[in-house]
This record gives structure tokens, sequence and C-alpha cells, in this order.
């Protein structure tokens, strides 16, 4: 079925996918699945598989552009697409049998013409007398007694030092930040702006991502505009207020593995 866009879009896809995504960069993959999309979509299709080949379609646009995470993820949403498709071709192949029916009526009658007549004696059966017994007097049910009902546990005191922990707890969680050391009154309307008015609001501010400082940087290594961890002995260090701003100035010494030293000065 090399003619069968579908054949040809799975084809395309599964060379893709082939030992975890090695294909993903094969040149010409975006173009093939693009033109077997777009074959499968003029052939015809469902309404439902149609919405779901266009939205496949929309990604395939800037197939080449995208990084091999995205380029993976297109790839397996194609695959499944191909297996909903496959699946409902499967579906329409099958033949759809008509339910037999039987002429009742016809069949008795061609069964009545064939019959033979045949006279049946009558039998009269005589049945014997069966004395009946009395019913004997019903007994009423004795009562059942009835189950005790035990008294329902009273729960257990709280310590009075654990309710005015938990109370001062709480009262802690929605208290103000200006409540915290060093944050004042400009601070707090900047957080607040932020959505951050109380010490609990601050506890759930979660990262949005972490910088990893456990890799040591060689001074000649550095590149400009890269945040770098370096390790060395800081030699001098001066601070203080000029012109009302603070400013602070650092020189750092660093040793190579080949005995050479670097030098630093950090100001700002």
């Amino acid at each position: 079925m090399a003619g069968d866009p579908l054949e040809r879009l799975r084809e395309h896809l599964r060379g893709a996918a082939k030992d975890g995504f090695v294909g993903i960069d094969a040149p010409g993959l975006g173009a093939g699945l693009r033109a077997a999309v777009d074959a499968l979509i003029a052939g015809g299709v469902g309404a439902q598989q149609q919405r779901e080949l266009l939205h496949f379609r929309v990604g395939l646009d800037r197939f080449e552009e995208r990084g091999q995470q995205d380029r993976s993820r297109v790839v397996a949403h194609g695959l499944r697409i191909c297996m909903v498709l496959a699946a409902a071709r499967a579906d329409q192949a099958q033949p759809v049998r008509k339910p037999v029916r039987q002429d009742l009526g016809r069949r008795l009658g061609q069964s009545a013409d064939r019959a033979e007549i045949v006279e049946t004696p009558v039998v009269v059966a005589v049945a014997p007398v069966v004395e009946v017994a009395k019913p004997k007097p019903k007994t009423e049910p004795k009562p059942k007694p009835k189950a005790s009902v035990k008294p329902k546990a009273e729960p257990a005191a709280v310590d009075p030092g654990v309710r005015e922990r938990q109370t001062t707890t709480a009262l802690l969680r929605q208290a103000s930040v200006e409540n915290l050391p060093g944050v004042g009154k400009r601070t707090a309307d900047k957080l607040r702006a932020r959505g951050l008015a109380t010490i609990e609001d601050l506890a759930y501010l979660l990262p949005l991502a972490y910088e990893d400082r456990r890799q040591m940087t060689w001074l000649h290594e550095v590149v400009e505009g890269k945040p770098v961890v370096i390790a060395g002995v800081i030699r001098s260090f001066r601070s203080g207020f000029f012109s009302g701003r603070y400013s602070a100035t650092l020189q750092l010494e660093q040793e190579l593995p080949n005995g050479a030293r670097l030098g630093l000065e950090a100001r700002w």
C-alpha cells in the first residue's frame, strides 16, 4: 500500500521514533510528514479525525525549528492519530451482517402439508381422592430483645498549651510581611503588588528555576554574561557609602592547577 497516505505517514513516524527517537533529525522528515498529512486530509476522513489531523498539521509547520524534545512529542502525537485512523478504517471494512428473517408461517404451512394425520386415542385419567390435612395454628414469633445502645464516647479534651500554639501559628501565618526584619513599608508595597501580603504567601512562593552552584569555574574560562561559581582567596575588601550610595570593591586571587595565579577585582 505504497500509495496509501496513512501508510506513508505511519512509515515516516515509525522511522523517526525508532531506537528512542533517533530519527527525528533525519533530513526531509518535516516535509514528508506534511505531504502525507495533506494527502490524508484531501482523501477524506471523519469529522473528529479531520480535527485531529488539522491540529497535528499546525504542529508540523515549524517542525525543523523545534528542539529534539518538541519533535519527539509531535512524532508521538502523530503515532497516536495513526492508531485511531487505522482502527476506524478497520471498523468500516467489516461487512454488516443482515439478520435472517425466518418465515414461520410459511414453514408451519409446509410442515402441515407434509405431516401425516394420525388418530390418537383419548386417555382419561382419574385422580385418587387425597385427604387434606388441616393446617396447624400459627404461633406468634417471640419478640426479639432490644439491642442496648452504648453511649458515645466524649471527645478527648485538647491540651490548652497545644490549642494556644495552634492559635499562635495560625496568627503568624496570616501576619503581614512588615513583621519580618528588614521589610519596611516600601518593600511591603512591592510585595503586595505581586500578591505577597502575608508570611504564608512567602512560604508558598516557589522558585521558577534553580542554579547549580556545585561546579567551580577557573577565571580564564569565565564567559561574559554567564553566572559562574569561582573559588579563590579574598585578598582585600572595601565597602562604604559615597555620595549617599553604597559601594564595595573585592579583590580575589585564584591558583590554577599548574601553579599560575590569576586575580579578579569586582566592584558593585
